[in-house]
């Protein structure tokens, strides 16, 4: 064995032992909306990282936030378009310092998340999520499930637009 050959072992080693992220992909990077997946992927980055600009695109323009919930033993009932999906966000990100909001989805019981070729529409149903969302003194923890109705989109932007979100509680903010 020729000399050097064991500085470049270890490294080799270390490399295909340190995970199975690409090496081009940056945490700074999000998620293509590229398929169904993707944009729910794509979602959660923009929680995570406080994005309002790449939230607005992936929104699609007949977007419409439903969640059904029961508040002071009475059901309650909310329902808003896309303009005030993004004001709403808007809200909570300005609310939270950098950092403070941390959304986790999990797909495991999501069952099918791949559409067909021709598929125009996908649901992605209970998608289970955990926010953490700190705010002044108080952190608030959400939890529960989520489904996301997405669209194919046939003009500029991304891939795969978020049309119909429910079931998605986050804090109510004074």
């Amino acid at each position: 064995m020729r000399r050097g050959t064991f500085r470049v072992l270890p490294a080799a080693l270390f490399l295909l032992t340190a995970g199975c992220a690409s090496p081009t992909a940056t945490p700074d990077e999000p998620p293509a909306p590229d398929t169904p997946l993707g944009l729910v992927d794509t979602f959660e980055w923009c929680y995570d990282h406080q994005d309002e600009a790449l939230y607005a695109k992936i929104l699609d323009p007949d977007f419409v936030y439903i969640l059904d919930r029961e508040r002071d033993g009475m059901p309650e009932h909310l329902e808003w378009g896309r303009d005030e999906e993004l004001a709403r966000f808007a809200e909570l990100c300005a609310a939270c310092d950098a950092g403070d909001m941390d959304l986790d989805l999990d797909f495991s019981e999501s069952g099918d998340t791949d559409p067909a070729p021709d598929d125009t529409e996908f649901d992605i149903n209970a998608v289970s999520y955990d926010l953490r969302a700190v705010i002044g003194d108080t952190t608030y923890v959400l939890g529960g499930y989520a489904n996301f109705r997405t669209a194919k989109n046939d003009g500029d932007g991304p891939l795969w637009r978020l049309l119909i979100l429910w079931g998605f509680e986050r804090p109510d903010l004074p």
